[in-house]
């Protein structure tokens, strides 16, 4: 009896020690495709700064993503205003929510025994994003105006030397 109650114990622990993992399925994690060396962990701005040689290479792959996304979903679906427009890089917010986009679509393909793909287009992810995308307007400018157009407001907000000064006294 004692061993059968060491070896459910044992058991016990691999399922608690699997639930506790933090990656998305386990050791499968590590399979999902991805550029070599590719740190998805920083910032665009940090590993722009730090390692331009692993930007260019998340940028490509992000591009390739986009490229997937418009050409296997987007541009079946009827709503034109929840097309990816082709400068959609040249737009932080977008670069931003379709890297984030891209990284759950990934993390919902590496566990196909779950509805995670299902939850991906349908509540918070792909269609979210494009409602996202609508609401905001992000490619509103560039599609009236024949193409791209630069309409970030004139200011925004930047660690300076105004903000160190107004940082405050412990």
């Amino acid at each position: 009896m004692t061993d059968s109650l060491e070896s459910r114990l044992s058991n016990l622990e691999d399922v608690v020690a699997d639930l506790l993992d933090p990656s998305p399925a386990g050791e499968d994690a590590a399979e999902l495709p991805t550029a070599a060396g590719t740190d998805w962990t920083r910032t665009w701005e940090d590993v722009a700064r730090r390692d331009p040689e692993t930007c260019a290479a998340r940028w490509a792959e992000l591009g390739e993503w986009v490229e997937w996304l418009d050409r296997a979903i987007l541009q079946w679906q009827a709503k034109k205003s929840w097309r990816i427009e082709p400068c959609w890089w040249k737009h932080p917010v977008a670069v931003e929510e379709l890297t984030a986009l891209m990284l759950a679509h990934r993390t919902a393909l590496a566990n196909p025994d779950s509805f995670d793909l299902m939850h991906w287009f349908t509540t918070e992810g792909l269609w979210a994003t494009m409602r996202d995308f609508e609401a905001m307007d992000i490619f509103g400018s560039c599609r009236t105006g024949g193409g791209h157009v630069d309409d970030r407001p004139s200011g925004h907000f930047e660690v300076g030397d105004d903000f160190l000064r107004g940082m405050p006294d412990g």
